[in-house]
């Protein structure tokens, strides 16, 4: 049986993108009995449920413990078995927590993306690095690291993949998706709306929000009075991104998942490490990026929808087709099977 260690956190302060990105890369994993441990500090009842009905056995960390305690939890687990693998997705951890563990792992993957600390690792997978020949890394992983870069290797949950053949290029606006962040504590969730709103286009309108959006009722009643769909905390994204024209979004990890189905996107940029992204997708044509979400306001949503053509929409939604095909994880797991 295959034993692999998972470390990330989720939460309001740091959402759920790490935990899904990594649930997407296991998820073939998981469904052949993997024993998988998701090693994590003060996981929420939700996100704790959601790794669980994956399949994840939890380690609880000490909050208020440092890396070399965190670390040390970790290798308790790994060395109470056979040699298992260790994917870590942690913007604070870095190559000393890495270290004691790469030596005892059959291999160790590092998901990073903000290139800002050096790491210890045999693999590093950064989904949003679209700059040729990986020198954001030069000089801050080994020599024989292997990297895995931009989206080609996006990590997406398997259902995005088999939707995929049912899409088709978006050339009309009849139906929008709005999904900004499973955490969204600024609300921008709450901004887009009322934007919507005040294009008075006859849209229907799905609204997506998570656990870690600090008004989620107040979404619902907005929605309510709109005759909109508020879904919140929800395991069906990929069948809302398919029945949608247009998604008003974020550009985190989602971002992927609404090209591998073909769904064009107008992004509000809501932190620093999102920027790559945004790139990425106005290069590839993907997206319109309206800028940094705390510049926006509702009149930059409503006019957005209002200046969008079928033209402009079909180019976006066959550009967003290319960028991502949706079999990313199968791709990283081809290059893992070198260290198994």
């Amino acid at each position: 049986m295959r034993r692999i260690l998972l470390r990330a956190d989720a939460g309001p302060a740091v959402g759920g993108g790490h935990l899904m990105r990594c649930l997407a890369l296991l998820d073939s994993r998981l469904r052949e009995g993997a024993d998988v441990a998701l090693a994590s500090r003060a996981l929420p009842p939700a996100w704790r449920g959601v790794a669980e009905r994956a399949g994840c056995r939890i380690l609880d960390l000490d909050p208020e413990g440092g890396a070399a305690e965190d670390a040390a939890v970790c290798l308790d687990w790994m060395r109470a078995g056979p040699a298992c693998g260790v994917v870590v997705d942690h913007y604070g951890l870095d190559a000393e927590w890495e270290r004691p563990l790469r030596l005892e792992a059959a291999w160790l993957l590092a998901l990073d993306d903000m290139a800002d600390r050096r790491h210890d690792c045999d693999l590093l997978l950064d989904q949003n690095d679209c700059r040729p020949g990986g020198g954001r890394y030069l000089g801050k992983v080994p020599a024989d690291c292997a990297l895995l870069l931009g989206p080609r290797y996006a990590l997406l949950r398997p259902e995005f993949a088999a939707l995929r053949a049912d899409c088709v290029p978006r050339s009309r606006l009849g139906r929008a998706l709005v999904f900004l962040s499973s955490g969204d504590a600024g609300d921008e969730t709450g901004k887009a709306l009322r934007g919507i709103a005040e294009s008075g286009l006859p849209l229907r309108v799905d609204v997506v929000t998570g656990d870690g959006h600090p008004d989620p009722a107040g979404i619902g009643r907005l929605c309510a009075e709109q005759g909109w769909t508020h879904h919140h905390q929800i395991g069906y994204m990929a069948r809302l991104v398919r029945e949608a024209d247009v998604c008003v979004g974020s550009a985190g990890s989602a971002s992927w998942e609404r090209c591998a189905l073909g769904l064009p996107a107008l992004v509000a940029q809501l932190a620093d490490n999102q920027a790559e992204v945004c790139r990425a997708l106005e290069h590839a044509g993907a997206a319109r990026v309206l800028g940094f979400a705390e510049r926006l306001n509702e009149s930059d949503y409503a006019q957005a929808l209002l200046s969008l053509r079928p033209e402009e929409l079909s180019r976006m939604s066959k550009a967003a087709f290319r960028l991502v095909d949706g079999l990313g994880a199968r791709r990283v797991w081809d290059v893992i099977a070198e260290w198994e």
